[in-house]
């Protein structure tokens, strides 16, 4: 019976890695118009090493509807909501952007 459950665990992991694998990667095109995005800009990969007000700034400039835009640390605690107008830039300890900031 231990067996049995270990297999089963085993194969359940299996197929959770290949799942996170076949979505790695995937580049969304020009125009693909996403829940509550409008089809207009919804991810800045351009500002990955700028200063994270800068950052800000330059989302706000581009994106004026967007009623949240937060510099928050890389590590900090946040809620798992998803919301179609807010964006939250993260930085590191020298307040460098670390990964892309986009909608959500």
């Amino acid at each position: 019976m231990l067996n049995f459950l270990v297999a089963l665990l085993l194969l359940a992991l299996l197929s959770s890695i290949s799942a996170q694998q076949e979505n790695r990667g995937r580049v969304l095109t020009p125009g693909l118009k996403l829940p509550g995005s409008d089809g207009k800009i919804s991810k800045w990969p351009e500002t990955v090493g700028l200063d994270g007000l800068e950052a800000a700034e330059y989302i706000q400039k581009s994106r004026p509807d967007m009623k949240i835009v937060t510099v928050m640390g890389e590590r900090d605690i946040m809620t798992r909501d998803m919301r179609f107008d807010r964006v939250r830039i993260f930085v590191d300890d020298e307040g460098k952007v670390v990964k892309a900031p986009r909608i959500g």
